[in-house]
């Protein structure tokens, strides 16, 4: 817990109710999507219109995931790279080549 203006705060409250929002926002198109792909590939005694329908379930589920992926609140944190890590400098390094183990490999 944090005490932030006199008020008592729980750490990471804020990053469940944006991941609680954000699963809500895509169950419903996820769940139409699923189901239309189902109905799509069903097979029965109405196969043409269960079909059919199945297909508009699928497409119109995939333009509403389509609009709502990119709305969704971001959750990812990105990690703090220390300054130290970033001043640190790579080198190459040539080496000449072992012909032993290029023998043994069948290289040579």
């Amino acid at each position: 817990m944090q005490q932030l203006n006199g008020k008592m705060r729980t750490i990471g409250a804020a990053d469940s109710m944006k991941k609680r929002k954000n699963l809500i926002k895509i169950l419903f198109p996820a769940l139409t999507w699923v189901c239309g792909l189902l109905l799509a590939g069903s097979d029965g005694p109405w196969m043409p219109y269960i079909n059919g329908a199945g297909g508009l379930m699928f497409f119109g589920g995939s333009i509403w995931l389509g609009r709502v992926l990119p709305g969704l609140e971001n959750t990812g944190k990105i990690p703090d790279v220390s300054p130290r890590a970033r001043s640190l400098k790579t080198k190459t390094v040539s080496r000449p080549a072992q012909p032993g183990y290029a023998r043994e490999l069948g290289l040579v």
